[in-house]
């Protein structure tokens, strides 16, 4: 059985998280830093995340990586509002001192 590839990612506040690597590559800050560092087994330092901002981060991508959203064709480079799924629109109920 393959072993799952696990990054860490070290917060502002110096809290540490072992996400896997393709949930992690969600996030393109990550995906970047990734691909600039290769594979190391020593933590990401993500100076400007909190803790607090690291895990709804990952919590949000676990979820879309378990829940691809279906794209048609022809929408895919259109944004809209209206086709915010329910568990994005509560997601984003958080309090706004949290993402700002």
């Amino acid at each position: 059985k393959k072993r799952m590839s696990v990054v860490k990612l070290l917060s502002s506040d110096e809290e540490q998280y072992e996400v896997d690597k393709s949930i992690a590559q969600m996030s393109v800050t990550i995906k970047n830093m990734l691909e600039d560092i290769g594979d190391m087994d020593a933590p990401i330092p993500l100076p400007n995340v909190t803790g607090k901002i690291l895990s709804k981060v990952i919590e949000y991508c676990k979820y879309h990586h378990e829940h691809p959203t279906p794209q048609s064709e022809e929408k895919k480079d259109e944004k809209r509002l209206d086709d915010i799924i329910p568990w994005d629109a509560d997601f984003c109920k958080v309090d706004q001192v949290i993402l700002f």
